[in-house]
């Protein structure tokens, strides 16, 4: 189990350092600058909050869950001014019905408890990879084809 979560966990940092670096392809767009603010609002947790101590109920039973840690970044990527604590949930599997990898995000805080607020995908079919971001309704790419 161990395992399985250290390789999910370079994966996504393999994924950050590529989404930084690369362009996305003509007409990807990104979750819009008033998203971030209002969820950077949202989540944030104030100075010395502890570290939850709850797993999120995941929606599927394929599921490899990270540690919680605090980020300013949303979905790993994109940069705010907040922090909040983040936990992420890797599998590998059917994803609807295509074989894909994917991450669940979730933040924590006092208030709301453990929320979900996006995945990030990879078709096994595809070197593209796409966010879903709950905010907004829609998902967004592609990204590091």
């Amino acid at each position: 189990m161990q395992a399985s979560k250290a390789a999910a966990k370079r994966q996504l940092k393999s994924l950050k350092r590529a989404l930084k670096t690369a362009k996305s392809r003509a007409g990807a767009t990104t979750p819009t600058t008033t998203t971030l603010r209002t969820f950077s609002a949202t989540a944030g947790i104030s100075d010395g909050a502890a570290a939850p101590n709850e797993l999120p109920q995941s929606s599927g039973a394929n599921c490899s869950w990270s540690s919680w840690y605090t980020t300013s970044n949303y979905a790993y990527v994109w940069p705010t001014a907040g922090t909040w604590w983040e936990i992420y949930c890797y599998g590998d599997g059917f994803y609807g019905t295509h074989l894909s990898q994917w991450w669940h995000f979730y933040y924590w805080t006092p208030a709301t408890g453990t929320v979900y607020y996006g995945t990030w995908r990879k078709p096994h079919n595809q070197n593209c990879m796409w966010w879903w971001d709950v905010y907004n309704l829609a998902e967004y790419g592609p990204y590091f084809c």
